[in-house]
């Protein structure tokens, strides 16, 4: 499904009882196209939203990827229209906002609330009612908490079924989703967490083993049908890809060096540094695979949306009716 806002990926972090409290659950911020909401007053929901989850007091940042979203649901309790010159818009919305494992299809927590707006379009409306929106609000703060504990219960109930789920990945050869599987796995679950780092490392191998013989395979290609510079800039492209790791990475390395002799220096292969831990910088490049893994994603969340309360018809009620 089409999205209107970008997908983001964020670090939740909370502030309550006059103390930041960061927390290192990792959420998206989604506000879907379908949400009803003008682009103009959509975008500012978004930033709103941004805001509302890192912006208040925590310093929290973070680009990865997650199979948890937090969105919002509005719905126009009353609208009016006064005058002419100019018209001013008003607007009674009541907002949801929820918490939600968009790849299980599973809501941890949700809040509602009412707000108004004024201006003199209807976008300028939505945007003042949604200015309203505290993020230091006792029962937001109690809401994201709630996501939070509700997160971590998840994990720590359902750690052994999720770590044997993305080793059964790892051997259908979906490497990308077990590691990112594995990666969504917060450190606050301090056992299990550890527990997926030696596994993400183990599938990693594997997955450096398959990815490095594929690029080696298609460079070698390129090389034996176009050995001219662009040949060798397309194969050299693919060879410093392959991770140091890899079982092909010797066999690419000596082609690489055969075609830069040739044609001059490209690219360099990747090699670790030897400034900090091998395994640190294998972990990093491990889950730097599954968090592109589940950025490529489309959260559903439409049906996110209609089971938060919307009135699209017989899927809305289920997951609240639970």
């Amino acid at each position: 499904m089409k999205k209107y806002i970008t997908i983001l990926s964020i670090f939740m972090a909370l502030a309550f009882t006059g103390r930041a409290q960061t927390t290192d659950i990792p959420l998206r911020v989604v506000v879907s196209e379908d949400s009803g909401v003008p682009a103009e007053a959509a975008e500012y929901l978004q930033n709103k939203l941004m805001y509302l989850v890192t912006g208040y007091n925590t310093g929290a940042t973070g680009s990865e990827a997650s199979q948890f979203c937090i969105s919002a649901r509005t719905l126009v309790e009353s609208k009016e229209v006064v005058g002419s010159a100019p018209a001013v818009y008003t607007l009674s919305l009541n907002i949801i906002l929820y918490v939600a494992d968009w790849v299980n299809d599973k809501l941890f927590t949700r809040v509602s609330f009412s707000v108004k707006g004024a201006g003199q379009s209807e976008a300028k409306a939505y945007i003042n009612a949604f200015k309203r929106i505290n993020p230091s609000d006792k029962e937001i703060q109690s809401f994201l908490e709630e996501a939070r504990s509700s997160i971590i219960s998840y994990y720590n109930s359902e750690g052994p079924a999720i770590i044997q789920s993305a080793r059964t990945l790892a051997v259908a050869g979906q490497y990308e989703k077990a590691l990112f599987t594995l990666a969504s796995i917060p450190s606050a679950c301090t056992s299990l967490y550890s527990q997926a780092n030696g596994d993400i490392l183990e599938i990693y191998g594997s997955y450096a083993d398959y990815d490095g013989g594929a690029k080696l395979t298609e460079a070698r290609d390129i090389w034996s049908g176009s050995k001219n510079h662009e040949g060798a800039v397309r194969a050299c492209a693919l060879l410093s890809q392959i991770a140091p790791c890899s079982t092909s990475y010797a066999d690419a390395s000596n082609l690489s060096a055969e075609i830069q002799n040739q044609e001059g220096q490209i690219s360099e292969m990747r090699v670790y540094s030897d400034t900090s831990d091998i395994g640190e910088q294998k972990l990093e490049a491990a889950r730097q695979i599954g968090f592109a893994f589940g950025n490529r994603q489309q959260p559903s969340i439409s049906a996110a949306t209609r089971r938060a309360g919307s009135e699209y018809g017989k899927v809305g009620d289920s997951i609240f009716d639970r």
